[in-house]
């Protein structure tokens, strides 16, 4: 796994995404699923279930992507997660 990665989280009704990106997959999804980040949007929406991410070689290049993805409509980022993720599998199993 690269160092750095642009990822997307869900909640299990899969009715909000959250793009982010980090130096740390592993622990960053562990904080999400603790709910670490207290009266986020994250939290609010109970979102923890990791089911896109993809590595890059520099931070900048994952920020990059990450405002890229967020540009888009809800509808072109879960076309993104269907076409590597189609049945909407937790994927923290896979990075830790």
């Amino acid at each position: 796994m690269k160092k750095f990665n642009t990822y997307i989280i869900t909640n299990k009704e899969t009715s909000a995404l959250f793009v982010g990106s980090t130096g740390n997959l592993p622990q960053r999804i562990h904080k999400h699923k603790n709910k670490t980040y207290k009266n986020s949007y994250t939290e609010k929406h109970n979102l923890d279930k990791l089911v896109y991410f993809e590595g890059f070689d520099t931070m900048k290049e994952a920020n990059t992507r990450e405002a890229q993805v967020k540009s888009w409509s809800k509808n072109k980022t879960k076309k993104l997660i269907n076409k590597l993720n189609p049945e909407l599998n937790d994927l923290y199993e896979d990075i830790k």
